[in-house]
Parts: C-alpha cells; structure tokens; sequence
C-alpha cells in the first residue's frame, strides 16, 4: 500500500528529463511509462506543430516566457495547444527542441522529453490552487497526446471519466474533492488500449 501526501512546496521531480518549472499552479511531475519508447522523436508525433497559427494557438506569458527558457527550445515554433478547460480556464503550451524533443508549460508544471513512451503521453500531476493547501483543492492532470493517440479516460475511484483531448493535449481536472485518478486510460486510433499510473504526490489516502 502506497501512502501519497501534500508537499510544502513546489516540485517538479523527472526521471530521465530536462524538466522546469513554467507557469506553475501546483506541484507536478512529468510521468512517463516505463518501457520502449515510440516511434522517433517526440515533436514529429505531434501534427499540431505544423497547423496553421492562428489567435487560438499564440502562446500567452508567462507559459511562452518559461518555454523560451527551456534548452534548445524552438520557441518561434511555439503553440498554445488546448485552453478553456475546467474552473479555471487552463491551458497546455508546447514547442519542439533543436534535437525533435518537446517542452511543455501547464497548469501543474512544464519539463521537455525527448520521445513517447509507448503509451504515447507525458503528463504533469498537481492540485487546481497556487496557494497554500487547501481542503477543497482537487486533482489536475495535464500534458501531451501523440498523434496516435484518440482518447484519454481518468480512472478514478469514482468511476472511469473522459478527459478533454485536442490538438496534441489534454487536461483533466477532478469533479469534486476527493476524486483521485489511478490511471489514465488511453485509447489508440487503431482501438488498442494502454494505462498510464497515476501518482500524485498530494493523495493523502491509500492507493490500490
């Protein structure tokens, strides 16, 4: 049995990655399955670096100042992928590497990785408050999708729940106090499936 719980402070924790701290709300750590990687380098399973610019896609600072921070960042290559989602209206910035890398700035974090795991997402873990902690603060998961990737589910302990996906990202946000993510189950273009554990290291009660 795991015991998760709230740390004093913010931290971004990264096995393998160059990793930063972009626009941080919470505490987050970019997780990624252990295993073979995907096929190549991360920033050309990403269509969404190659779409058209538009209003939608300009990344806003502080996200655009914390990327161009980022090492071998192609910031020009910048784009705000996904936006508007849950109580706070959060949002996913990302930018390719000199090397075909990618870095991402989130509501709970940013860091770079070099390829897809091949569950085909790298996600960042926190809590939806900026502050100190609070008893009515709730789960947030946000990060990035590969090309091959068609839906994402949150299973939690209050059942399996979609997870908003477009443009290469994706963000989840708990329903209500309480609502802790095992596992974010992804489904693949081709039907297959695969899960990603979750561990948040502000779950204060015991993990199954």
């Amino acid at each position: 049995m795991t015991l998760r719980v709230r740390g004093l402070t913010a931290i971004l924790a990264c096995a393998g990655l160059v990793c930063g701290a972009v626009a941080v709300a919470a505490s987050g750590v970019i997780q990624r399955r252990d295993g073979p990687p995907s096929r190549g380098p991360a920033a050309r399973q990403m269509r969404a670096f190659a779409a058209p610019r538009s209003a939608a896609t300009a990344v806003p600072d502080p996200a655009r100042g914390g990327l161009a921070q980022m090492p071998g960042v192609q910031i020009e290559h910048a784009r705000q992928l996904i936006s508007g989602i849950g109580t706070q209206g959060y949002a996913v910035s990302a930018a390719p590497t000199s090397n075909g890398g990618v870095c991402t700035a989130g509501p709970v974090g940013g860091g770079c990785f070099p390829e897809f795991d091949s569950n085909g997402i790298a996600f960042s873990t926190g809590m939806d408050n900026d502050g100190p902690a609070s008893p009515t603060d709730r789960e947030l998961i946000a990060g990035v999708a590969s090309d091959d990737v068609r839906r994402i589910d949150a299973v939690t302990n209050a059942g399996k729940l979609a997870v908003p996906l477009r443009n290469n990202a994706f963000i989840y946000e708990a329903p209500a106090v309480g609502v802790w993510a095992d596992a974010l189950e992804v489904t693949f273009v081709d039907g297959s499936k695969t899960r990603a554990v979750v561990a948040n290291a502000n779950r204060v009660e015991p993990i199954p």
